[in-house]
């Protein structure tokens, strides 16, 4: 069995680190939500702000990140997958989170029991995703309708709407 021994950091090779400031983080948010609702305009109710926190808050702890985040008033988080957004409700994030990129066959009941939002982008996930809820009693299931608008990448085609 290999020895595990420790290798010193050669700092001078690789001396890349990043620090975020939860201070900073929270004043930026702070500062988006006046850009998009300004005071002086009138609105019944104000615009809503979904906080990106995929690929682990890109590399700085996307549930530590989205903890402080919503304490901090965002309205939703967005991640890549069902395990993200699991990690990120585990870590007690009581808000809504999005699917970004959609569901796996067979992740229906997961997402649901986790309480995640999936972006449907195929007209054969929706069936999927209803009968998942209806098993669960949580008819209609919420999600969210990716329309191809042209990139041709996800989404399902405006004829099929």
């Amino acid at each position: 069995m290999p020895s595990k021994q420790k290798r010193p950091r050669n700092e001078a090779r690789r001396p890349v680190w990043a620090e975020v400031s939860l201070g900073a983080l929270t004043h930026n948010l702070a500062a988006i939500r006046k850009y998009v609702n300004p005071p002086d305009e009138k609105r019944q109710a104000p615009r809503k702000i979904l906080s990106i926190v995929k690929g682990n808050g890109y590399g700085h702890g996307g549930p530590q990140i989205a903890k402080a985040l919503e304490r901090a008033g965002s309205d939703w988080f967005g991640v890549t997958c069902t395990e993200e957004g699991i990690a990120v409700r585990e870590a007690g994030t009581r808000k809504p989170i999005l699917l970004l990129t959609g569901f796996v066959a067979g992740e229906e009941a997961r997402l649901l029991r986790h309480d995640l939002t999936a972006v449907v982008h195929r007209c054969d996930q929706l069936p999927l995703l209803e009968r998942a809820a209806a098993r669960r009693g949580r008819t209609p299931a919420s999600f969210h309708l990716k329309v191809d608008t042209g990139m041709n990448r996800l989404g399902i085609a405006p004829s099929d709407v």
